[in-house]
C-alpha cells in the first residue's frame, strides 16, 4: 500500500511540472506569435518588391507597360486597403526552378 501512495505522489507531482511547463510554453508561443507573423509577411513583401523590380527590369522595353498592372487595372489594389496573402506561384515567379522546388517541398513553409 505504501508504494502505491508513493507511486501516485509521485505521478502527480510530475503531472503538475510537467502542466506547469506546458503552460510556460503556451505562454511563450503566444508572446512570440505576433513576431512570427511580422516576419512572414515582411518577408513576402519583400519578394513583392523584388519581383515588381524584376518585372521593371524585364519589361522596360515594352512601350505602354506600366509595372504591377494588368489590363491597365493595378493588381496590388484593392478598395478596402486590406492586407491580401499573395499566392505562392506569383511570389516565386522569378525564382530558378531548383531554387522554387525547394521551396515548394521545404516543411517549413506554410501559408
Amino acid at each position: 500500500v505504501l508504494w502505491c501512495v508513493g507511486g501516485f505522489t509521485f505521478y502527480r507531482y510530475q503531472k503538475r511540472n510537467y502542466q506547469i511547463g506546458d503552460l510556460e510554453l503556451f505562454d511563450a508561443r503566444n508572446a512570440v506569435e505576433p513576431f512570427v507573423y511580422a516576419e512572414s509577411d515582411r518577408a513576402i513583401l519583400k519578394q513583392v518588391h523584388t519581383n515588381r523590380e524584376e518585372e521593371k527590369e524585364l519589361m522596360k522595353d515594352v512601350p505602354g507597360w506600366k509595372t504591377g498592372c494588368l489590363y491597365e487595372v493595378p493588381v496590388y489594389f484593392n478598395k478596402r486597403n486590406r492586407w491580401f496573402l499573395p499566392d505562392f506561384n506569383e511570389l516565386s515567379a522569378h525564382y530558378s526552378l531548383k531554387d522554387w522546388r525547394n521551396i515548394r517541398d521545404d516543411t517549413w513553409w506554410r501559408w
